[in-house]
């Protein structure tokens, strides 16, 4: 058994009136593993347009994320004022990566023999760091309002 984490679509033709469908699923690696989301069954027309039309949304948001991430980096880059920018365009770049993880699993769709567990390690990696970088935006933009305890929690070093 190998974990692989990945949206497909099966289409078959049936022999006649009925059909048995059968699969076999593992999880020996991951309490998120299994099916995870509900089977469709359906036309091949209506299947493959509603996959590509949530494949769609999930790259539109991707794209979004990156490209205010992107702007606020460039204009930390270019105004280093303040650091708001640069950790508000680090939390937008990493979560444009998360949403590449999640949804439609986009990853396993360009790189078909993506490794699982370096897909769940950035996840979570993420999520973690993410936590840490938003709390040093909001620092940044209210420095009086986040308490101090808060602060203390969620960072190493000041």
């Amino acid at each position: 058994m190998n974990p692989h984490l990945e949206t497909k679509l099966m289409f078959f033709q049936p022999e006649n009136d009925t059909v048995e469908l059968v699969m076999q699923v593992a999880n020996f690696n991951h309490k998120r593993g299994g099916i995870t989301k509900y089977i469709e069954l359906g036309g091949s027309n209506v299947l493959t347009v509603r996959t590509n039309l949530k494949i769609a949304a999930g790259m539109f948001i991707t794209a979004s994320l990156l490209v205010i991430g992107a702007y606020n980096l460039l204009l930390f880059i270019l105004r280093r004022k303040g650091k708001a920018p640069l950790y508000f365009g680090l939390f937008t770049v990493l979560f444009s990566i998360r949403s590449l993880l999640g949804g439609e699993i986009m990853i396993t769709q360009w790189f078909p023999h993506f490794p699982w567990e370096l897909q769940f390690k950035i996840e979570y990696l993420i999520l973690c760091v993410s936590g840490y970088i938003i709390t040093m935006y909001f620092d940044c933009i209210f420095p009086n309002y986040v308490s101090r305890w808060f602060r203390l929690g969620t960072r190493i070093k000041r």
